[in-house]
C-alpha cells in the first residue's frame, strides 16, 4: 500500500476543494448569471426594487460568481441550421464559393 505522508494528501484535498469552489458557480449558471445581471443593473442605473434584489439573492455574495463561456452546446442549445433548407443551400453555390473563395 502506498503511504503518503499527511501533508501530502491534505494539500492534494486542498487543491480539489478550492477547484470545486471555483467551479461551483458553473452548477448553477441560471441562478448566478440572473444574479450577475440584477448587480450589473443595479450598479449601472442605481434603481432597486423587489424583482431585482430577488435576484440579487439567488448567489450568496461570499461565493465566486464568475461563470466559464460554456457557449450554446454546452448549455444544451442546438445547432442553427439555416432556415432556407439544405437543398437550397447547396444550390445557391455557397459551398463552392463561399468563405473558400473569399479566403484566397
Amino acid at each position: 500500500m502506498l503511504n503518503i505522508p499527511l501533508w501530502n494528501r491534505v494539500l492534494i484535498w486542498g487543491v480539489v476543494a478550492i477547484g470545486l469552489a471555483l467551479a461551483m458557480p458553473n452548477l448553477f449558471y441560471d441562478r448566478v448569471e440572473r444574479h450577475n445581471d440584477a448587480v450589473a443593473l443595479i450598479e449601472e442605473t442605481g434603481a432597486t426594487d423587489d424583482a431585482l434584489e430577488a435576484d440579487r439573492a439567488l448567489w450568496p455574495e461570499f461565493l465566486p460568481a464568475t461563470l466559464v463561456n460554456l457557449g450554446l452546446d454546452l448549455r444544451g442549445g442546438r445547432i442553427c441550421w439555416p432556415k432556407c433548407g439544405l437543398r437550397m443551400f447547396m444550390s445557391n453555390g455557397w459551398m463552392r464559393s463561399g468563405p473558400r473563395c473569399a479566403m484566397r
